[in-house]
């Protein structure tokens, strides 16, 4: 029977093709069991389906086994006539999914039933199921003439894989492809070399083993665990030649900070360099040889400065490096008096403030009242004698003393008017300051 390909699928199919034992079929009816409680032929066939990888394909593998004894079953029944119904039942397990007549007319499954003359040698066919000109030898017919899907070889040892069959060529892949019974016998190892370093040269082949194509050489064979020499040679074929060399404290016996090294490895020669490079010049002030010259903080730059108040103004220095640090040199207070107690109009202490050490002594400031006491004192560079107690704005209060200091005493009292007595002693009267 021929099937057209509906879908594609590939899993493993097992299948038993029965016909049902009735010379005149019934037709089928949507009823439950109305295919499984149909009687089965005792002629069965077995089917194993390749895979079907394209839709639309109607070709060896969609095509069944020989089903003649099933057809013959049931037409050489006693109820059979021509033009009667029969009916083919597949079962198993797995999935093909099949064009039906439903579907497509044209890509319904088809009985095939040739027709041939009897004759007296009729030979033995084998089914090659995977077109690769050799058969299986369990699965015949016989005929006198050549059966499509069969060949006269029955030699295949895997008949559903074409690249399985006597002659092929067998490949590095653990499959018996030529059918000998040896695996991967055909396979000719090849001469490799491989490694870096010490270990350039290194030789292996390349060899078939369970099926697989093994590389044996070992790029690493002869290497050392490390690579701690310095001697231009790559010594654990890493690529990589005397990484692992150095790293230590070391003298460089060179001044400044260019004086602590540390070991290193240059094209196979061993080295001690600076941790610090030298700087391009020894202009930072801080106590260190920058540039390992020998000098230290030789290239500050000095720079001029003034500084002072009072009589000091205009003193000048310069900004220096002094044991790492950065120094002023200009003294505010150069040229400085010890005080400021002469009245002259000049910061002489040079502390910010003018005559502020001037006087403090009496003096008689010429004024009446309470202003004739005084106390010497420095204004804008010229002294005076200024009162004690400054002038009251009037006189007001009796205290026999002239406190607005204008030659009179208690002028400015107010006088209240006050009575007194009683009865005939009676009388009217008014305060006064005496």
């Amino acid at each position: 029977m021929q099937f057209q390909a509906d879908e594609t699928t590939s899993g493993t199919t097992s299948l038993l093709i029965e016909g049902q034992a009735v010379g005149n079929a019934p037709p089928f009816v949507e009823s439950s069991g109305n295919v499984s409680s149909r009687a089965r032929t005792a002629a069965s066939v077995s089917w194993g389906p390749p895979p079907w990888t394209s839709t639309g394909e109607a070709g060896p593998a969609q095509q069944t086994p020989d089903l003649s004894e099933v057809i013959e079953e049931i037409v050489g029944g006693d109820d059979w006539s021509p033009n009667q119904w029969l009916v083919l039942i597949l079962t198993g397990t797995g999935e093909r999914v099949a064009e039906s007549y439903k579907g497509s007319a044209a890509g319904a499954p088809l009985l095939h039933v040739e027709y041939r003359d009897a004759c007296q040698n009729p030979s033995i066919w084998y089914r090659d199921a995977d077109g690769d000109g050799f058969g299986d030898g369990a699965d015949t017919t016989q005929d006198c003439a050549q059966p499509v899907g069969f060949v006269a070889d029955a030699s295949d040892c895997d008949d559903g894989d074409n690249t399985v069959y006597p002659g092929a060529a067998d490949v590095c892949d653990g499959v018996d492809n030529d059918c000998d019974t040896a695996l991967d016998e055909d396979f000719t190892p090849q001469a490799t070399t491989c490694g870096v370093g010490v270990c350039v040269g290194n030789a292996g082949e390349m060899s078939c083993i369970d099926g697989v194509v093994v590389d044996t050489c070992d790029p690493l064979e002869g290497a050392a665990a490390s690579d701690a020499t310095c001697d231009g040679v790559d010594d654990d074929c890493d690529g990589v030649a005397d990484q692992g060399f150095g790293g230590g404290s070391c003298d460089t016996t060179l001044l400044g900070v260019c004086s602590a090294g540390v070991s290193t490895c240059v094209a196979g020669v061993p080295s001690c360099e600076p941790v610090t490079p030298p700087a391009a010049d020894d202009a930072v002030c801080n106590g260190v040889d920058d540039d390992c010259d020998g000098a230290i903080d030789e290239d500050f730059p000095t720079q001029a400065t003034t500084c002072g108040l009072g009589v000091c103004a205009g003193n000048t220095g310069e900004m220096s490096c002094v044991g790492g640090l950065v120094v002023n040199t200009c003294d505010p207070l150069a040229g400085a008096a010890a005080s400021d107690a002469t009245c002259d109009g000049f910061d002489n202490d040079c502390d910010g403030v003018t005559d502020e050490d001037f006087g403090g002594g009496s003096c008689t400031t010429g004024l009446p009242g309470v202003c004739s006491a005084g106390a010497m004192a420095c204004v804008a560079g010229v002294s005076s004698c200024e009162p004690v107690t400054p002038p009251a704005a009037d006189d007001a209060v009796c205290d026999g003393v002239d406190d607005d200091c204008d030659g009179a005493v208690d002028e400015d009292f107010p006088a209240q008017a006050t009575t007194c007595g009683v009865g005939e002693c009676a009388a009217a009267g008014a305060t006064t300051c005496t």
